[in-house]
């Protein structure tokens, strides 16, 4: 029980007590009651604490159906409910994450970001951003940001940006490059696969398709599917900004080898994180686009005066005296993502993005048993092997979303310490907008690669949603589906990917 719980049941025994004794005592003395022994026992002791007793039990009773009405609202958010009254769960079609870069206050790489919320270090005093008292204000700066360098490459089309976009979009350059190097990667193993599988279906044997220039030579080489580059920007920024930052990624990944006709570029003005959430979701359910490969990319900045002022007025900012205000943060980070499992980047085995499961924010002992019955829920969604070992928030210094993370984590995973379980990113990073979901994904998929288990995610920076998901490492062969006798898909794909290569 912890500290606060105690005093609360403390304070109700007092008072089940002090108005036992004192309706006892005015009693006796209107009656002019010789006073037994045996009264003194059952008034003064029994019956308190009978008192107390039911008092716990309905109180532990109103607990149990509070939970249970906000598992229920969950269940009706997350899956709706059909005539009958029964949860309707969407399939579930994983994602598989190939590769991930971030640029964050935590770390310039996945891993290095999981290595920092193990011990987070809270972001200092900035020491040029102040409130209207004049007084520096907390902020999780990013030491690679270089805004001067960016308005120097953006040349004429940086007039009248505002100084965080120049921040987030020198962030976001390295991301891109990145990525686009890792996109060209799954590209030729997805062309070699088309070769070979085309090459397979002509019925030749596998020592033959290297030697036989013939069975080659006939069909064109297969086109790769475009790059589908998503590109998540503040919708508060200026339109021009928006161009200017499409292009400038477009430039990006023509200078590290892309074709012009091998990538499109499409921004999207996004007000929040959920945005990000949105499209994974989207991308999942569009099986005209499935097969492509996409590239989600995001780049938030929040360290600028004006952004600091709007914070304060909406009394959002973390002040004296104002332990839930926020942090001012900023962070770029990029996915990639393909319908396959098939093709390897960098001999890296590519992770399940599981389907997110949604619940609506609540207050309290609700909020935190509804953020449990999410982390449950993506546990079920994700039907996994192997129990998940670490959770991903983007929980910060606020107290209402440390307490219902803590909570949460303990309502699901009740074996594992939240202390060693949890990671929160808001913690070292502070706010970092709409570029959270993807710093979680990226930190949770490196997790996942370096211990072989799932971890969970689990968002509650937005104020009125909850969002959860799985991120899990690929299944063992054997589990894979088939038909009967017949090697796992994901073996054949990955052979395949494998044998064309070597060709």
């Amino acid at each position: 029980m912890s500290a606060r719980a105690f005093l609360r049941v403390l304070a109700l025994a007092v008072l089940v007590f002090g108005a036992a004794w004192l309706v006892a005592v005015l009693y006796w003395r209107a009656r002019a009651v010789e006073v037994t022994a045996g009264q003194l026992v059952g008034w003064l002791l029994v019956l308190p604490l009978l008192l107390f007793a039911a008092l716990l039990a309905l109180r532990a009773m109103l607990r149990r159906r509070r939970a249970r009405n906000v598992a229920r609202s969950g269940q009706a958010v997350a899956g709706g409910e059909n005539a009958a009254g029964d949860p309707v769960r969407p399939p579930d079609r994983p994602l598989y994450l190939h590769a991930a870069a971030v640029r964050t206050r935590a770390g310039d790489d996945p891993a290095a970001v999981v290595a920092a919320l193990a011990q987070p270090v809270r972001p200092p005093l900035h020491p040029g951003l102040r409130d209207s008292m004049g007084l520096p204000v907390f902020a999780a700066a990013v030491d690679e940001a270089d805004p001067d360098r960016m308005a120097g490459v953006l040349a004429g089309t940086a007039a009248g940006m505002p100084p965080r976009a120049l921040r987030a979009l020198s962030l976001l350059d390295a991301v891109a490059e990145e990525l686009f190097l890792a996109a060209q990667s799954l590209q030729a193993s997805a062309s070699s696969a088309i070769v070979h599988d085309a090459l397979e279906r002509r019925g030749l044997h596998p020592h033959a398709l290297h030697h036989s220039r013939s069975a080659q030579a006939p069909e064109a080489a297969p086109v790769a599917p475009p790059l589908q580059v998503r590109l998540l920007l503040p919708a508060d920024w200026p339109a021009p900004a928006h161009v200017a930052a499409a292009a400038r990624v477009a430039e990006v990944a023509r200078i590290s080898g892309m074709a012009d006709d091998g990538f499109t570029v499409v921004p999207h003005a996004s007000r929040d994180g959920g945005e990000a959430w949105r499209q994974l979701e989207r991308i999942a359910a569009a099986d005209g686009e499935r097969d492509m490969p996409h590239l989600l990319l995001a780049a938030e900045s929040m360290l600028d005066p004006v952004v600091v002022e709007r914070l304060e007025a909406g009394n959002q900012l973390l002040v004296s005296g104002h332990l839930e205000g926020r942090i001012p943060g900023e962070a770029a980070a990029g996915l990639l993502l393909a319908s396959s499992p098939a093709a390897r980047v960098e001999n890296e085995e590519p992770v399940r993005v599981h389907r997110a499961t949604r619940g609506k924010a609540a207050v309290g002992r609700a909020a935190a048993a509804g953020s449990a019955w999410l982390l449950q829920d993506a546990l079920d969604i994700a039907a996994l092997e192997r129990g998940a070992t670490t959770v991903f928030t983007d929980a910060d210094h606020r107290p209402s979303r440390a307490v219902e993370a803590a909570r949460a984590i303990n309502g699901a995973l009740p074996d594992g310490e939240p202390g060693s379980v949890a990671r929160h990113l808001g913690l070292s990073c502070g706010d970092i907008g709409l570029a959270a979901p993807m710093v979680l994904l990226a930190a949770a998929a490196a997790q996942v690669r370096a211990t072989d288990h799932p971890s969970l995610v689990l968002s509650l920076a937005d104020g009125d949603e909850r969002i959860a998901l799985a991120v899990s490492p690929l299944p063992s062969p054997a589990l894979e589906p088939g038909p009967a006798g017949a090697p796992g898909a994901n073996a054949t794909a990955t052979g395949a990917a494998a044998a064309a290569a070597t060709a």
